[in-house]
């Protein structure tokens, strides 16, 4: 849940920065201030980058990175089209895209209470978010794809979720995506829209949206299910609606509302069950194993 609260600033943070560059420039500061935070954190922490775990676990770094790379950029895109509310919403497809792999290749069960919670807050998703525009097929699109690559980053993690640095991946996540949007916005000569009071707010989003976001959501994979984890990003669209009338002064309507009960509700339908039972998670042999 921290995860995907914090989620919800990073959208609207994303969405300032892009409203005062681009889409390009938001996204080079984002990933440069993601790097620098990631590095600190990895050095207070164990003092230095230890280049066997970067042999060790390249393969699912690189595989990781790629996918997370197309995620970010297309994510950027389509908040610049159709802005972070439907961007939040039509996202939460991915739920399904996750559900599907954690039972296909996790052979995870989805129990009816946790079904019934994720189509009960996606209902509320839907009465939320949903704003019809002229660029909405394209931004739909990107976020569907960009949905579907989450979820594959997401059984990755979970996985390999027992041999893997979660800060580490962090930084070289960042790192290469700085390099390749850095490149791009040179290359695109949109270097001058880059205006520097946006650091401070390109860090503070940095941290929400990508730390604090991913850090949460790779230790939530290694305690329960990876479908329970994508379900619970039905939560995104509530916290959008809640800082986009702080940041905006966008008033959520009647049905705004109503969603937000909506997913109030199927929210505490799937997290009923973990919170009683709480135990970690990993993958052996292809199959879910528990320790308690």
């Amino acid at each position: 849940m921290i995860s995907y609260t914090s989620s919800a600033f990073g959208l609207i943070g994303m969405s300032v920065m892009i409203r005062s560059s681009s889409a390009l420039g938001a996204q080079t500061i984002f990933f440069f201030m993601g790097a620098l935070l990631s590095l600190g954190l990895l050095y207070l922490r164990r003092g230095d980058i230890r280049l066997h775990s970067l042999k060790q676990n390249w393969k699912v770094y690189s595989l990781a990175c790629l996918l997370m790379a197309y995620v970010a950029t297309t994510t950027f895109v389509a908040i610049d089209l159709i802005g972070p509310g439907p961007v939040s919403f039509v996202g939460q497809i991915g739920i399904v895209f996750g559900a599907i792999l954690g039972a296909a290749v996790l052979g995870e069960k989805i129990r009816v209470m946790d079904g019934l919670g994720g189509l009960i807050a996606v209902s509320g998703a839907l009465c939320m978010t949903y704003v019809p525009g002229e660029y909405m097929r394209l931004g739909v699109l990107l976020v569907l794809g960009s949905s579907f690559a989450m979820a594959l980053h997401n059984l990755i993690i979970k996985r390999h979720t027992a041999e893997i640095d979660k800060l580490e991946l962090l930084f070289i996540r960042a790192v290469t995506t700085f390099v390749a949007v850095a490149l791009l916005t040179f290359s695109s000569g949109k270097v001058r829209q880059l205006p520097i009071e946006l650091v401070p707010l390109g860090a503070l989003t940095s941290l929400m949206g990508f730390m604090v976001v991913n850090f949460f959501r790779y230790t939530a994979l290694g305690y329960i299910d990876m479908s329970k984890v994508v379900m619970l990003r039905v939560i995104t669209p509530m916290g959008v609606m809640v800082l986009s009338f702080l940041a905006f002064n966008v008033v959520p309507g009647t049905v705004q509302l109503i969603g937000s009960g909506l997913i109030l509700a199927g929210v505490s339908l799937i997290l009923f069950r973990p919170l009683l039972h709480l135990y970690p998670t990993y993958v052996e042999d292809g199959e879910v194993a528990r320790t308690r």
